[in-house]
């Protein structure tokens, strides 16, 4: 039957028209039986039992725009999950006639179209986390559910025959980009069909309600359910999403199934203190939002218990959580499966490495408000966190399906501000597992640096760099007398001359003096008096050097160094040369004269000389050199200085380093990876 054509209900007779043209079966409006389209006729697959109310955002005839393309809503299923009714909408895309699955929950839509595959893993091979590629499907796929549906009931044309009550199995997994992709396994007669597609943000759709006639189901209006058991009001803020509510008044945990409540059982009070009342509303991180739920969470580790309270927040972009653990606060998302690489003993998500910090099995205590599944008192999950101060990122995981969100800390204040919440935000206990490390290293290794940088550059600066070169102030021969001294020469043993200190040259034999010939009477050596020189500026000492070669001998030197300009000077004595030696010598002395004035200066010598034998060649030959004197600095006390300081310059960076350790360590005491 071609696609348009009118033809009766098998059932009722009713008037049925397929107005797309991927249809294959339709719901018959009238009857509500699951109708088949063959090649030649209609074919009734039996009763359809009656939609739940669930408040659908879109019925059968409405018309939205995704990504650009324009779709129409043909028909429309009813899946229950284990967690209460689902809803998802078989749309078709005029433009380029292709048809797929829309559906949404916790804030997200859900895309998928049809794809031609083989050589899909069974559902028995399917692992709950597991990662890998996926045929008729690009990227890398993790395994974010695995578990089985009912047919609840229909409305519509569908794609596929519907059969009442019928059961099958799938399994959804997200990829990368928010890819999202679902391989359905029916009952397991024929082979699995796969589903792929994205996620899409919950501003990605838009349509409009353009269905002709009454829409079916309504939202149902706040307030206007009671507890069965007490009979206390109970408003839920998403009924077309929630599953379970909690009686604020009775504690009774009721189940929201088909617009009506029903007890499941009774809750144990809160036991921690509730800080954000249910139906709070407020603006966190940017995003508006509304408490509607609380939920008390423990785990057990080696005997102690440790709990910690979750807030369920709604918001338009979808279901937030506010964890408060010890006054520690962490505002949660979830996140796609495919977007975390967890190598067990840390995780990479964002680009961001986390560390493991806890494992263990979460156990619900006690709920209250309304929440998107059928949470139960009791209710187990393995966890897993990873953190990055102040990131963290948690897995939760069970048999049929894992999920990962990624959280940030925030204070006390910054949530009390928020939420315009009365009084003041619980003092924090300990450090928070996400808790910001506020003591940095940063600025004292920055300090550390620039410090140590500009003390070297003083210290370059200011370092000696070697003597500086010299300057010879005056130089030139001096007049020695013409014979040796005899009272030098007569002793034989010790050297000495009238008015000079003793030479310390002490021959190591006595030798018997040889008689050499002595001045003639009355010679008197003339000192010999240097031109002026000018001590300069700056120069506060001068290095007087002798110079004195030949045949051995002993030269025994009287010297003043005159201040011209002050009529002062400063007088010594000195020495040079072997007395007993016979061989030709080269010898010299030299003086250092400090505390000198700037200006012109001249220097007297007054020299004798002695032989212990006579040789021929003498006197010797005496010279005198006046050089400026710069003091060779040792570099011992600069750098002794340098590292003195540079110690204490590595003190605040120490203590920084210690402090944050410190701090490091009292997070670590609440690991169970410690």
């Amino acid at each position: 039957m071609a696609g348009g054509r009118q033809a009766p209900c098998p059932n009722c007779g009713g008037p049925i028209q397929f107005g797309l043209g991927s249809s294959a079966a339709q719901i018959c409006p009238y009857c509500r039986h699951s109708v088949v389209r063959t090649d030649r006729d209609l074919r009734s697959l039996g009763k359809v039992a009656d939609l739940v109310p669930t408040a659908p955002l879109m019925t059968v005839g409405d018309r939205g725009v995704v990504a650009g393309e324009e779709f129409v809503v043909g028909g429309r299923l009813q899946l229950d999950h284990g967690q209460g009714p689902w809803d998802e909408w078989y749309v078709e895309f005029s433009a380029q006639r292709r048809w797929a699955w829309l559906a949404k929950a916790q804030g997200r839509w859900y895309l998928t179209y049809p794809v031609a595959a083989s050589g899909l893993p069974t559902f028995d091979q399917v692992v709950v986390g597991g990662r890998g590629t996926l045929p008729g499907a690009q990227g890398t796929w993790v395994v974010a559910e695995k578990s089985g549906s009912t047919l609840v009931s229909a409305e519509g044309e569908l794609p596929e025959p519907v059969t009442p009550g019928e059961s099958g199995r799938y399994v959804d997994l997200e990829g990368e980009a928010s890819g999202f992709a679902t391989v359905d396994y029916g009952d397991g007669t024929a082979p699995p069909t796969l589903y792929v597609g994205k996620q899409l943000a919950h501003d990605d759709v838009r349509f409009t309600k353009s269905a002709l006639g009454p829409r079916p189901e309504e939202r149902v209006a706040l307030g206007k359910l009671s507890c069965p058991s007490c009979g206390a009001p109970i408003e839920l803020t998403s009924p077309e999403s929630a599953q379970r509510a909690a009686c604020s008044s009775c504690h009774s945990l009721l189940d929201h199934t088909a617009g009506n409540l029903a007890v499941v059982g009774k809750l144990a009070e809160l036991a921690r203190k509730v800080y954000l009342p249910l139906g709070t509303r407020g603006t966190l991180r940017g995003l508006d939002v509304l408490a509607i739920g609380t939920m008390e969470r423990y785990v057990v580790d080696e005997g102690i218990t440790y709990t910690w309270t979750e807030y369920l927040l709604h918001s338009a972009q979808g279901y937030r959580w506010l964890v408060e653990d010890s006054g520690h606060f962490t505002f949660v998302a979830p996140v796609s499966n495919a977007e975390v690489q967890d190598q067990h003993f840390r995780a990479v998500y964002s680009g961001r490495n986390y560390k493991a910090y806890n494992r263990g099995t979460a156990t619900v205590r006690s709920v209250l408000g309304e929440f998107y599944w059928k949470v139960a008192a009791g209710e187990t999950v393995a966890t897993a966190d990873y953190i990055a101060p102040p990131y963290i990122l948690s897995s939760e995981q069970s048999a049929k399906e894992i999920s990962w969100s990624a959280g940030e800390y925030v204070s006390g204040a910054e949530v009390w501000k928020a939420f315009g919440l009365a009084g003041s935000p619980p003092s924090p206990q300990g450090v928070g597992a996400a808790q910001p490390n506020t003591i940095e290293l940063k600025p004292a290794a920055l300090f550390f640096a620039i410090t140590a940088v500009l003390m070297l550059a003083i210290f370059a600066i200011t370092a000696p760099r070697g003597a500086p070169p010299e300057t010879t102030l005056v130089s030139g021969p001096v007049s020695m007398p013409p014979a040796p001294d005899e009272a030098i020469a007569a002793t034989g043993r010790e050297v000495r001359v009238i008015g000079v200190p003793s030479a310390g040259v002490t021959p190591t034999a006595p030798h018997p003096p040889t008689r050499c010939p002595s001045a003639p009477a009355g010679a008197v050596s003339t000192p010999t008096i240097t031109p002026a020189f000018a001590v300069p500026d700056g120069v506060t000492a001068v290095d007087v050097r002798y110079e004195v070669s030949g045949p051995g001998s002993w030269v025994g030197l009287n010297s003043a160094l005159i201040d011209m300009t002050r009529g002062q000077g400063q007088q010594w004595t000195d020495n040079v040369g072997d007395f007993h030696s016979m061989a030709m010598t080269t010898g010299s002395a030299s003086a250092t004269l400090a505390g000198l004035q700037p200006g012109p200066h001249t220097l007297r010598v007054a020299p004798h000389w002695a032989r212990e034998a006579c040789p021929p060649g003498f006197p010797p030959a005496l010279s005198v050199t006046v050089i400026t004197h710069h003091e060779h600095r040792s570099m011992g006390g600069s750098v002794c200085c340098c590292g003195s300081a540079t110690l204490l310059l590595t003190l605040p960076l120490l203590i920084a380093f210690v402090r944050r350790r410190s701090f490091e360590g009292r997070r670590w005491q609440n690991s169970s990876l410690a």
